[in-house]
C-alpha cells in the first residue's frame, strides 16, 4: 500500500464514520422554512459506540436532554448503501451563544444514541491538534439536498495558525476550499498522523495570513480541536466514558482484518509513523496500550498527573493541560530521540499509573492489568540492565497489589417466585402457524404447572404475540407478586428456536416484555435429555457447582466461525460452560445446535440488520460483549441468577444506556428439565 493508497484508506474511514443531524420527526415547532421536524441541521462524527461528537451551534438552540435524529451509512463507506436513522439525545454542550446568536469556542457537544446498533468510529487523536502552517488536513461533512436529505462531501486543506480569544477559545485556522453549509460539526482529519484532530466550526470570514498570498480573502474556515474535550465537567465523568469507550473499541477493531483495512493498516504507512517507527511505538501498539490505560480508573489528581509528566519530560512547559491517561501518551510521543529512551519514558508513566490506581474494582479489570504489566515487562527487556530492574521491582509491587481478589458483588436477587410459561407447538403439517397453551408454576420443588387458558389452534407464528397478548397480560397479573415480577417462558420446538420473546412490546406504551420481566425461552424437542439434566446439576448452588464460565463458540476476537456442527464437540466443553452465541444468535441454526449438544443455558446475541450490513463491509467491533459477557457471567453465583440479570441489561438497553448496548439482543435460553425427566429442585 502507497502513501496515496494509506490516505485514501483513511479518509475512506473518516468518510464513514460522519454523520448527518436532523430534528426529531416529531415535537418541534418552527414556523421558519428548513426548521421544522426532521429538517437538516448539520454534521458530526462517531467518536464512540453510541456517542456522536458535534459542534454545539449544529444543534440549532437544542439543550441538554433534548432529541435529535443521527443518520448514517453502516454499509461499506462510498459504496452508496442506505440510510439508516438512530434516535439520540443531546448529552452535553460545551459552549452557547452569545446576545448576538454566536457560538464562541470550544463549541462542541455530545450525542447519546438512544438506540443499540454498531455503527464504525472515527481514531480520534490523543494528542493536541497541530497548529503550524502547511499541516494537511481533510475535512469531510454533509451539505443539505433539500429541507431533509444532504449529500457527503470532503475537502483538503492546510492549517494556517491559530484564532486566539484565549486558551480555552482558540480555534486552529485551515486555508484551502471554504466548507459549505452543513459541514459544520464534521471531522478534521490531519493527513500526516493519520487521526481525527477536531471538529469544523465554520468558514473564515478574516483576511488571509500574509503567508499565503495568493489565497483569497474567506478562504478556508476553522476547526475545534478535540483536545477541548477535556473541558467536558469532570464531575460527570463523560469525558473518560467516552474516551475510554472510544480506546477499548480501537483496541478490538485491531484484531478485525476487512477488506479495506483498519486505522491502523492506514497509519502504518504514513511517512510520519515512517519516520518515528525507529524511536516510538508502532501505531498498532499505541492503540493497544491506549485500549489498556482506557480500562484504568481516571487519574483522581489532574495536578499530580501534570507535575508527573512534566518532570519525565523534563523540558519547556507544557501547553496542553492533561486529565485522562492517554493525554499523557500524547505528551510523552517524541520527547526522546531514541527507541529506548522513548520506551523508558512510557513504562516509567505506565508503571506510575498502574501504582496510583489502587486495587482493581472487578476481575474484568484485573485482567486487564495483568496484560498491561505483562506488556511492560516484556518491552523493558531491550532497556538498560539498572532502569529494567527497577521496572520489575515496581511491577512486582504492583501484581501483589492486585493479587487480592476484587471486592465480593452484592448477593444476588432471588429467582421469580412464579414462571409463566407460553408453550408452542408447530402444526405438524403447515409450520407457518402453532398452538399453544398459558401454563402457571410456582416455585419449589413439588410445585406442578396450572394450565390457566384453553388450547388455541392455528394461530399465524408471526401474529403469535398479538394474539397471546390479552391472556398473558392476564396471566401476569395473577403471577406477579408485589416487587417481584413473575418469569415469563416461552416454550417451543426447535423450528421456533428463532422467536425473541423478549422483544414483544406488551408493556405499557410498547416497551419490550425483557424490560420488565425475567424472559427466557426453553426447547421441547431436545435430542439429549439426559444431557440437559447433567449439565442443570452443574449449575445447582448447593451441591458444590463451579460458576457458570461464559464460552463465545462462534466468534474468535471479531472474526466469526460457524457454530460447531457436531453436537458431541460442544458437549466436551466444561461442566460449567455457557455456550455464547456472538455471531449466530438469529435464526434457528446456531440455537439449535446448542440446545442439540443438551446445554440448558445459553445466552444467543440476536444482532439483526444493522449489524449484517456491517459484517459485509468494515466489519462489527464485538471485543466489549465478549468481555462483558465474561466478566458478568464470572460474577453470577448460579445460573438462577441469570434471568434477573439479562433483564437488568435488556432495561438499560431500553433507557438508552450506552454502557449497556454490548448487550443489546440477548436471548437466554434457561431450560430446567421437565420434572418427569429430572426430578432435582428447581433452581
Amino acid at each position: 500500500m502507497s502513501r496515496e493508497e494509506a490516505r485514501r484508506l483513511l479518509v475512506t474511514l473518516t468518510e464513514a464514520a460522519t454523520v448527518r443531524i436532523h430534528r426529531e420527526a416529531e415535537g418541534y415547532d418552527r414556523d421558519e422554512a428548513g426548521r421544522g421536524p426532521g429538517a437538516f441541521l448539520g454534521s458530526g462524527v462517531f467518536a464512540a459506540p453510541g456517542r456522536v461528537l458535534t459542534c454545539a451551534h449544529v444543534l440549532d438552540g437544542a439543550e441538554e436532554g433534548e432529541g435529535v435524529t443521527v443518520v448514517y451509512e453502516p454499509g461499506e463507506p462510498g459504496g452508496g448503501g442506505r440510510s439508516l436513522a438512530v434516535r439520540a439525545v443531546v448529552e452535553a454542550v460545551l459552549g452557547g451563544p452569545d446576545e448576538h446568536g454566536n457560538h464562541h469556542p470550544p463549541d462542541l457537544a455530545v450525542l447519546r444514541l438512544r438506540e443499540a446498533g454498531p455503527h464504525p468510529c472515527a481514531l480520534l487523536s490523543h494528542r493536541p491538534a497541530r497548529t503550524d502552517s502547511d499541516a494537511e488536513v481533510r475535512y469531510c461533512g454533509w451539505v443539505p439536498r433539500g429541507d431533509h436529505d444532504a449529500v457527503r462531501i470532503g475537502a483538503g486543506a492546510r492549517v494556517g495558525g491559530t484564532h486566539d480569544h484565549g486558551a480555552e477559545r482558540q480555534l486552529i485556522r485551515f486555508v484551502g476550499e471554504t466548507p459549505r453549509e452543513g459541514v459544520s460539526g464534521g471531522p478534521v482529519l490531519d493527513l500526516e498522523r493519520g487521526e481525527v484532530v477536531g471538529l469544523v466550526k465554520g468558514k473564515n470570514m478574516a483576511p488571509p495570513d500574509p503567508y499565503y498570498r495568493n489565497a483569497p480573502p474567506e478562504s478556508g474556515g476553522y476547526f475545534v480541536d478535540l483536545a477541548k474535550l477535556s473541558l467536558l465537567p469532570r464531575a460527570r465523568g463523560l469525558h473518560h466514558e467516552l474516551l475510554t469507550a472510544h480506546d477499548r473499541h480501537h483496541g478490538d477493531a485491531m484484531s478485525l482484518a476487512p477488506p479495506a483495512g483498519t486505522w491502523t493498516d492506514g497509519q502504518n504507512l504514513l511517512p510520519a509513523t515512517a519516520a518515528a517507527r525507529g524511536s516510538d511505538l508502532r501505531p498498532s501498539e499505541l492503540t493497544r496500550l491506549l485500549a489498556w490505560l482506557g480500562a484504568l480508573p481516571p487519574p483522581a489528581d489532574p495536578m499530580a498527573l501534570r507535575h508527573t509528566i512534566r518532570g519525565l519530560v523534563r523540558g519547556p512547559g507544557m501547553v496542553a493541560r492533561p486529565y485522562l491517561w492517554r493525554d499523557g501518551i500524547g505528551l510523552l510521543r517524541g520527547a526522546r530521540a531514541d527507541r529506548a529512551g522513548q520506551l523508558e519514558l512510557y513504562l516509567e508513566y505506565v508503571t506510575w499509573a498502574l501504582e496510583t490506581c489502587g486495587p482493581p474494582r472487578d476481575s474484568l479489570e484485573k485482567r486487564g492489568r495483568d496484560e498491561l504489566c505483562d506488556w511492560v515487562e516484556e518491552l523493558g527487556v531491550d532497556l538498560d540492565i539498572l532502569v529494567r530492574g527497577e521496572l520489575i521491582n515496581r511491577i512486582g509491587r504492583v501484581r501483589l497489589l492486585q493479587a487480592a481478589p476484587p471486592a465480593e458483588t452484592p448477593g444476588e436477587p432471588p429467582p421469580a417466585a412464579r414462571t409463566v410459561t407460553l408453550q408452542v407447538w408447530q402444526d405438524g403439517w403447515n409450520q407457518q402457524v402453532c398452538d399453544w397453551l398459558i401454563q402457571i408454576t410456582d416455585s419449589g420443588p413439588d410445585a406442578g404447572p396450572e394450565t390457566v387458558t384453553d388450547d388455541h389452534t392455528a394461530t399465524p407464528v408471526g401474529l403469535l404475540p398479538q394474539h397471546a397478548a390479552a391472556e398473558l397480560t392476564a396471566a401476569f397479573h395473577d403471577a406477579d407478586l408485589d416487587g417481584a415480577p413473575a418469569l415469563f417462558r416461552l416454550l417451543v420446538p426447535h423450528g421456533l428456536l428463532g422467536l425473541r420473546p423478549e422483544d414483544w412490546p406488551l408493556g405499557p406504551g410498547g416497551r419490550p416484555l425483557g424490560a420488565l420481566r425475567p424472559v427466557v425461552i426453553g426447547c421441547s424437542t431436545r435430542a439429549h435429555p439426559e444431557r440437559q439434566a447433567t449439565w442443570w446439576e452443574a449449575f445447582h448452588p448447593g451441591r458444590g457447582g463451579a460458576r457458570p464460565r461464559a464460552r463465545v463458540v462462534d466468534c474468535d476476537r471479531g472474526n466469526p466461525h460457524p457454530v460447531p456442527p457436531d453436537s458431541e464437540r460442544l458437549a466436551s466443553l466444561p461442566a460449567e460452560s455457557v455456550p455464547v452465541l456472538c455471531r449466530h444468535g438469529d435464526g434457528q441454526e446456531g440455537p439449535a445446535a446448542v440446545v442439540d449438544a443438551g446445554f440448558p443455558v445459553s445466552l444467543w446475541r440476536r444482532r439483526g440488520d444493522r449489524a449484517a450490513l456491517l459484517d459485509e463491509s468494515v466489519g462489527e467491533v464485538c471485543g466489549e460483549f465478549h468481555r462483558r459477557v465474561e466478566d458478568e457471567l464470572a460474577r453470577a453465583r448460579t445460573a438462577a441468577a441469570l434471568p434477573e440479570r439479562v433483564r437488568a441489561w435488556r432495561a438499560a438497553v431500553a433507557d438508552g444506556d450506552t454502557g449497556h448496548f454490548w448487550s443489546a439482543g440477548l436471548t437466554l435460553l434457561h431450560d430446567p428439565p421437565l420434572p418427569e425427566e429430572e426430578p432435582l429442585e428447581a433452581l
